[in-house]
């Protein structure tokens, strides 16, 4: 029998053991392969970047298009970030009683896979300090 998902968004995370946040964590920081959408928006922000850099588009002003380059690089990490909390999400990475993504604002400069290594040390949410983990039975 196929097991029905609940599509309500506003579901709390289940809790886990440390050991599914680890293999689950592993899963958030594996290298996936690119999609074919991924591909034609990383491929359109470079041929913008470079048409940009040479004027054919945009403002006239130098200045004002290096300054649109910038936005569009800052744009692109933060979209990047973005991706990867709602990816965590999807694995259940979330806190089970705050439902946030355990590292708060200030560790946006880990890398994912340090990310799951700090969460698994701490144990505890940023956000709300509530234990993440529940004892293995």
């Amino acid at each position: 029998m196929r097991e029905l998902r609940s599509t309500n968004p506003h579901r709390r995370p289940q809790v886990l053991t440390r050991a599914e946040y680890a293999e689950r964590g592993r899963q958030l920081y594996q290298p996936r392969a690119a999609t074919p959408f991924v591909m034609a928006l990383v491929l359109a922000f470079f041929a913008t970047t470079f048409l940009l850099n040479w004027g054919y588009i945009g403002p006239a002003a130098d200045a004002d298009r290096r300054g649109l380059i910038a936005v569009l690089l800052v744009g692109l990490f933060v979209v990047s970030y973005v991706v990867v909390r709602r990816r965590a999400g999807r694995l259940g990475l979330l806190c089970p009683t705050c439902g946030h993504y355990p590292l708060g604002v200030r560790r946006f400069r880990y890398l994912t896979k340090t990310h799951v290594a700090k969460i698994l040390e701490r144990g505890r949410c940023d956000w709300c300090g509530k234990d993440l983990f529940h004892a293995a039975a």
